[in-house]
């Protein structure tokens, strides 16, 4: 017991006195007024009862008193008196009373009594048993306990150690023997009533699950929306009440409305979740006709209900509810609508409840999850569910945290919260979405460790607080049951049966989660009794004791024969337990492939289980590897829908080989050629193909970030074999993915443990986890050819590639040296494709070598520029090894002087000579004769070598890069450079990395300087830290790359020498032909950098080809740079900007056609001290040929052709600010409909309309949302009542808003709609309206275009990662795109934008064939056996010349290399990439 920590019973304890003063027995406060004693202790004769008076004091040494106290409650009859004092008496407090039910058996327990001799007191040690026959409850003295029961402990409390509160008290003893009885707390409750009141539950909280209606006086915090929700269904026969996971629907339903719903006069039924939903619509409805019946009967009258309601008859089961309960009404209540999505069965049930024309007097309200409300908009049912009213319940505010907290809690006198412990829990919360049941947890948790009725500081902290008390519980019991389950105990577990219950734990876990089509978060999925392994099922029943899993019993009696059903207690154990989050995410390819195929055999029994709606071919394959290792995962229905698939296309074949027989081979060619399969009907082989297509589409998203060349292939396969939504995303996904990279290449023999490659990067050889040997050739035009090399029983350890391209190789592990000459495509005299000569083995003597897995030590192997001499340097045994290879040789090994030790090795200028690093030094050595020339650096860390073997770079241990070159005096030196690793160079030593993991390259002049150019952009592939970098900068012609491998996937990404600005807010112009964009950096030298930014117009055309500078206007002046989310002000037609120079205010209206200065305006400058409600700074938007202005509280409007203002508003003087905390910030202006008019949103949930004119709110135009805005937008100029609300935490939602003049309240249209479910960005959102008058909105990952009336995208596109649109074309057809990043650290594409052309899908197309290298033309038969569709099919021949690389002497321009102007080839469908500030800074 900690220090502060009240001893059990202290200050709880009364003497009850006799009228002589001597003690008569023993009584405990329940309150601070109220204490119970035992009706005999008060019995004194004639008189004793209600009203008479005793006298009392406290029962502890030199206590005060006595104090009189007045008989409340008298109850000879069950031994049971309640006792009330005037007022609290000093020095005492409640003592926690408790129900406990009869599950005491063997608890430790204590009491205090007074017998004679003892008026002082004196302790008794208990063991408590059960009850007997009269409901007294049995306890025995403990074997450690000395003081025996007698009179005088009558009406004393029994404390129980365990539970920490008192359970009873004490009526009797058999005296003589240690065995005593107490009256349970259930029974003073039953005899005293009025003790409910003060008696503490179990637990006031939910725990994990929601409150339900009989939990209504513990529910608090939700007052305000259970009354709104309330009025909703008094007025609506269809209320929907939508939220965010975890925000509380369910209990401010079952526990706020109903039993209001109920005081109105309202009969409800609540439909349990069951799959059987006419059976418990059946169930309800009968307990409310015929409510006492039972057994045979209660099934019979069910029985009888469930039939009418299939014959429709629900309108009569309405009135006659209405007529025998004597109400007005009757309201069924459908909690978590999202569950009936993959209902089939529910369909008839479904057309019951929500029909075009609802039955008189019913009224349904359900609850939905605000993710799922897209899916359930198209479900022509469910759809009607959700057109009537919504409530969007929004997120709790501090103060209703706290009453949720301390609300359940003050209704228990005798338990409170230890000093500071709610204002801790209540911060815990703060703003986070989706907490209230791991708080409701966490609570639940916190009282059971209540100590002598106080919820403890230390408890709640070892609990791991609201954010940690889950998880912590959750991996508690993994880690109890695996040990316990495998034959261990968990302090000591590894029993042998161990990881056999992990499996089945896991195995369980997995089952009880889904990933729903189109989401990225699991969700929770209900699995029966009959689904589960009995191991399974042991499992789901220990941790269902723990409350983390939630059995349930069959609801209806169609459900019996499944028997029990088990689900996760809430969602929030899949995001909040690391193991089962992790879990998810290891099985994701699985939970959506498993998800897709559900739902492919649910629209197969939908349709009547037709032939060709089975699985096809290529679905079929893609299950293989998931039958081959989850088979036991896979539901019995669900595998036998794959065995009806296999089935069918066993009997396809065979049809089809019967055909081949009797016809000739050139008409069995034009029959495969024309058809799939040439026997099926029309619609069936489109049916197929979609479905190919789809599983394709899937696979491809499936290893998008594995095996990119992989997915590549599957998206191309997609898009061919039918060009469905899925297909067109999976190319797109592809683009998005990898369009900044060069090529990537897959498919090594044993994958990827070390690459070497040629200075262009066209010849990389590639060595296997097991000596397999790899051979990736690229052509002029980027044809990529790939062959596996034989390799023996000699494993290869070390390949090489000469500087050239010209011989390829590698070092065995016998020591021995194997290689072949390379005829190169596109070398004069060599043939169309690569050639490989023959293989020449150089034998050696065998040496120490590292064997390691991806290792970054790729400097161990160096060859000559000649490509003659190969050289090894052997960290091990601290020797050279080399090979002559025209004279067929291994020459002697050369063994470096002590205290050298060799690490990595370079050629120097000449093959006879080498530079080797060791741990502190560079050395140069003569490899003839062994010699030691000279030490070429001193005391680094880390080098690099040129491969013309003229430059050195070297990090010295204060992280200073120094790079030297041979004939030069001055060096160059890069201070705090040094931290990611070793640093890399070009083959000429004209460019510089600094070898981190994000590489940073810098340009080298000559004459000691160095200037930082662009970061190269990563990928999927880079954004794992376990990449591997090769330890150069390759270069092809004017072109640089980095070459980066994971564990099965080489990439070539190109590095930037160009220094290119860098771009701020960027905006679409037109179609989106035409680009402007704000630099940060000024390009004109002759003004000295003067205002340090610019403004740019490029024409970037059409994806993949050049983009061209148009203008340039240097911001001469400028202090603001509009940064990368602000939006650039453009009027309607696109012909003039406002470019805001300075904070203050001072604004150029510019042409976009030339940048030229129109005029220029200066607006009201910003308050030093603005209103909290006000944003910073000035906004701007255009209202036809007019801009308006906001600054601060002010709104001005002006004349954008004379610079005059037209109108001035202070928004402060029209009451239309928000002093509330929450709307700090918050206030937004945006455009409206009518002409000289905007509307105001402050935070609220109010948009309101002012006329700036007049400077007044316009009355009546005022519209209440219900709920809190960010932003509202309305539609214009198509529908001039159509706006878009966007809430907190990024939903949206569409509204009607009425004619001027109507009396129409304003009506939701759709949503709310959550723009990205599920992420930990917060989203910029790009909405815009198209010229045909349709919505579009772009955000994190999707593009959808919207009917006014839905939130069901008509068209919609992923891009399959999570980013930014920066832009929207007028047109809506193109935006720019930059992804987030995967973390702060990672090698990702942070900083790049791609320009995205929405059904572009051409260029897509051959971006995914380009970056895969035109798929690679050795594989053309394992391609098609893949796809089932031919290389041609897939991919065009490269255009000639894609990929040439001009320059590749390295004597072109001043530096040896083109300069690319602006208007030069970059990156296929990139802007210029860079948004890092400060990026070209000279060094």
């Amino acid at each position: 017991m900690t220090a502060y920590e009240p001893a059990p019973l202290a200050g709880g304890i009364l003497r009850v006195l006799r009228p002589d003063g001597a003690v008569a027995g023993a009584a405990f406060l329940v309150t601070d007024r109220l204490a119970v004693t035992c009706a005999h202790v008060l019995d004194t004769g004639a008189g004793t009862g209600p009203g008479s008076r005793v006298m009392v004091d406290v029962g502890a040494a030199h206590g005060p008193g006595p104090f009189p106290a007045t008989v409340r409650d008298w109850h000879p009859g069950t031994d049971v008196a309640v006792l009330e004092v005037a007022a609290p008496l000093p020095g005492t407090r409640p003592v926690p009373l408790v129900e406990t039910g009869d599950r005491l058996w063997g608890h430790r327990a204590r009491t205090l009594g007074f017998p004679r001799g003892h008026h002082q007191g004196v302790w008794h040690a208990a063991v408590l048993r059960q009850q007997q026959g009269n409901g007294w409850l049995q306890f025995e003295q403990a074997a450690d306990g000395r003081y025996p029961v007698r009179r005088g402990f009558s009406g004393a409390p029994v404390w129980d150690d365990e539970l920490a509160a008192v359970v009873g008290m004490v009526v009797a003893a058999d005296l003589g023997n240690p065995v005593a009885f107490l009256i349970p707390t259930d029974r003073l409750v039953a005899a005293a009533p009025s003790l409910r009141e003060v008696v503490g539950l179990p637990s006031p909280f939910p725990g994990l699950g929601a409150y339900q209606e009989h939990d209504s006086q513990a529910f608090f915090g939700r007052d305000r929306e259970t009354e709104r929700i309330t009025r909703l269904v008094l007025g609506h026969p269809l209320v929907t009440v939508l939220g965010a996971s975890g925000c509380g629907k369910s209990s401010v339903v079952r526990a706020g409305v109903v039993p209001r719903l109920r005081a109105e006069g309202l009969a409800t039924c609540v439909v349990p979740r069951t799959r059987d939903l006419l059976g418990a619509l059946a169930a309800g409805l009968s307990s409310l006709i015929r409510p006492g019946l039972h057994g045979h009967a209660q099934r019979t009258e069910i029985r009888s209900t469930r039939r009418e309601l299939a014959e429709g008859r629900l309108p009569e089961l309405i009135d006659q509810i209405r007529a025998t309960r004597g109400v007005d009404g009757l309201v069924i209540v459908v909690d978590q609508l999202e569950e009936l999505l993959t209902r089939q069965e529910a369909t008839a049930t479904l057309g019951l409840l929500f029909g075009p024309e609802p039955p008189e007097g019913l009224r349904i309200l359900t609850t939905l999850r605000v993710d799922f409300l897209p899916q359930v908009e198209e479900q022509p049912l469910l759809r009607r569910a959700v057109q009537g009213a919504t409530f969007v319940l929004p997120q709790m505010t501090g103060e209703q945290i706290r009453e949720v907290v301390t609300g359940p809690v003050g209704r228990v006198p005798a338990v409170a919260y230890q000093d500071g412990l709610v204002d801790r829990i209540v911060a815990d919360v703060g703003n986070a979405a989706g907490v209230l049941p791991l708080l409701a947890f966490t609570l639940d948790q916190l009282w059971r460790e209540q100590r002598a009725g106080l919820l403890t500081q230390e408890a709640y902290a070892r609990l791991g607080g609201v954010h940690g008390a889950l998880a912590q519980r959750a991996e508690h019991t993994w880690r109890r049951y695996t040990a316990t389950a495998g034959g261990g105990v968990p302090e000591d577990p590894g029993g042998d049966g161990e990881e056999d219950a992990a499996r089945q734990l896991r195995r369980l876990l997995t089952r009880l989660i889904r990933l729903p089509p189109g989401t990225r978060t699991p969700i929770r999925r209900t699995v029966r009794r009959t689904e589960l392994p009995d191991g399974e099922w042991e499992a789901a029943r220990a941790l269902a004791d723990q409350r983390l899993l939630v059995i349930a019993p069959p609801a209806t009696e169609e459900d019996v024969r499944y028997g029990e059903s088990v689900e996760l207690a809430h969602e929030a154990l899949i995001s909040v337990w690391p193991r089962l989050r992790h879990w998810a995410e290891e099985d994701r390819d699985f939970l959506a492939w498993y998800e897709r195929l559900r739902q492919d055999r649910l629209r197969w029994e939908t349709a009547g289980a037709p032939d060709d709606l089975l699985p096809g071919a290529t679905a079929l394959e893609a299950a293989r590897p998931w039958l081959a290792g989850r088979r036991e995962d896979i539901d019995t229905a669900d595998a036998d829908f794959l065995d009806r698939g296999r089935s069918r296309l066993r009997r396809q074949r065979r049809v089809r080989n019967g055909v081949v027989t009797g016809l000739t081979t050139a008409l069995v060619i034009a029959i495969v050629a024309g058809a799939l399969f040439a026997y099926q009907t029309r619609v069936s082989a489109v049916r197929q193909q979609e479905s190919d297509s789809r599983a394709l589409a899937a696979e491809s998203a499936a290893v998008l970030d594995s095996d990119p060349p992989l997915a590549a292939l599957y998206a191309l396969a997609a898009h061919e074999r039918a060009p469905t939504g899925e297909a067109q995303d999976a190319l797109l996904q592809t683009y998005i993915a990898y369009g900044f990279t060069e090529v990537m290449m897959s498919g090594a023999r044993g994958g990827v443990q070390r690459l070497a490659t040629s200075d262009d990067g066209r010849v990389i050889l590639v060595s296997g986890r097991e000596g397999q040997v790899t051979l990736f050739v690229r052509d002029g035009n980027g044809q990529l050819y790939r062959e596996r090399l034989p390799f023996g029983d000699d494993y290869a350890i070390y390949p090489f590639v000469s500087p050239d391209g010209g011989r390829v190789g590698w070092v065995t592990l016998s020591g021995a040296l194997v290689w072949h000459e390379l005829s190169r495509p596109g070398e004069p005299g060599s043939e169309a494709d690569p050639r490989l000569g023959e293989g020449r083995t150089i034998a050696g003597q065998k040496f120490a070598m590292d064997e390691s897995g991806l290792s970054r030590d790729q400097r161990s192997v160096a060859v000559s520029r000649d490509g003659d001499r190969v050289v090894v340097a052997s960290a091990y045994d601290n020797e050279l090894h080399w090979w002559d290879l025209d004279a067929g040789v291994a020459r002697p090994p050369v063994t470096l002087p002590e205290p050298y030790w060799s690490e990595q090795v370079w050629f120097s200028r000449t093959p006879d000579r080498v530079l080797v690093e060791t741990v502190d030094d560079l050395l140069n050595i003569d490899l003839r004769s062994g010699e030691l020339l000279g030490v070429v650096a001193e005391d680094i860390t880390s080098a690099a070598v040129s491969g013309d073997g003229e430059t050195v770079a070297v990090c010295d241990p204060d992280n200073t890069l120094h790079v030297a070159r041979s004939g030069v005096e001055t060096q160059t030196v890069v201070p705090e450079t040094c931290y990611g690793g070793a640093p890399a160079l070009d083959p000429a030593g004209r460019y510089v990395s600094d070898g981190s993991v994000t590489p940073v390259v810098y340009a080298l002049s000559g004459d000691g300087e160095a200037t930082r150019l662009p970061q190269t952009p990563g990928n999927a592939l880079t954004e794992d830290f376990g990449h591997l970098k090769h330890p150069g900068l390759l270069r092809d012609g004017d072109r640089y790359f980095f070459l980066v491998a994971t564990d099965e996937t080489v990439a070539l990404l190109e590095q930037s020498v160009v220094n290119e600005p860098v771009h701020g807010a960027m905006r679409l112009l037109g179609d989106g032909e035409v680009m402007l964009s704000y630099s940060d950096r000024s390009t004109d030298e002759a003004s000295g950098g003067e205002g340090g930014s610019a403004l740019l117009l490029y024409d970037i055309g059409a994806s993949g080809q050049e983009y061209e500078e148009l203008a340039r206007v240097e911001r001469r002046g400028a202090t603001h740079v509009p940064e990368l989310f602000d939006v650039v002000a453009v009027d309607r037609e696109d012909t003039l900007m406002a470019d805001l120079m300075t904070e203050e205010g001072h604004i150029v209206i510019r042409d976009t056609a030339t940048l030229q200065e129109v005029t220029e305006l200066q607006v009201t400058a910003p308050p030093d001290d603005p209103h909290p409600n006000s944003l910073p700074g000035v906004d701007m938007f255009f209202q036809d040929d007019r801009l308006i202005t906001c600054s601060g509280t002010v709104v001005e409007r002006w004349d954008v052709a004379t610079g005059e203002r037209i109108d001035r508003v202070d928004l402060a003087d029209l009451g239309v600010l928000s002093d509330d905390p929450l709307h700090a910030g918050q206030l937004r202006v945006a455009s409206h409909p009518s002409e000289g008019h905007i509307s105001v949103t402050n935070g609220g949930p109010e948009v309101r309309v002012v006329e700036l004119a007049a400077g007044r709110e316009v009355p009546g135009r005022r519209i209440d949302t219900g709920a809190r805005i960010n932003v509202a937008i309305f539609h214009n100029p198509h529908n001039e009542r159509h706006l878009m609300v966007v809430r907190p935490g990024t939903a949206w939602e569409q509204w009607e808003v009425p004619a001027p003049g109507s009396d129409d309240p304003p009506r939701r249209l759709s949503g709310p709609t959550e723009v990205c479910p599920g992420c930990t960005h917060n989203p910029a959102i790009s909405p815009s309206v198209r010229p045909d008058g349709r919505f579009q909105l772009a955000a994190a990952d999707r593009v959808g275009i919207y009917e006014p009336d839905s939130a069901i995208p008509v068209e919609h596109w992923d891009v399959g990662r999570g980013g930014d649109f920066l832009a929207t074309s007028t047109s809506g057809d193109t935006l720019l795109y930059g992804p987030w990043e995967a973390t702060s650290s990672a090698w990702s594409a942070r900083g790049t934008v791609t320009v995205v052309r929405l059904d572009d899908t051409d260029t897509w197309r051959a971006e995914a064939c380009r970056v895969s290298g035109w798929l690679t033309r050795t594989d053309a038969e394992e391609i098609q056996r893949v796809t089932d569709t031919p290389v041609a099919e897939l991919c065009d021949s490269p255009p000639a010349g894609e990929g040439d690389a001009d320059g590749g002497d390295g004597e072109n321009g001043e530096n040896g290399e083109n300069e690319r102007s602006p208007g030069a080839p970059v990156t296929p469908a990139t802007v210029p990439r860079e948004f890092q500030r400060g990026e070209s800074a000279g060094v």
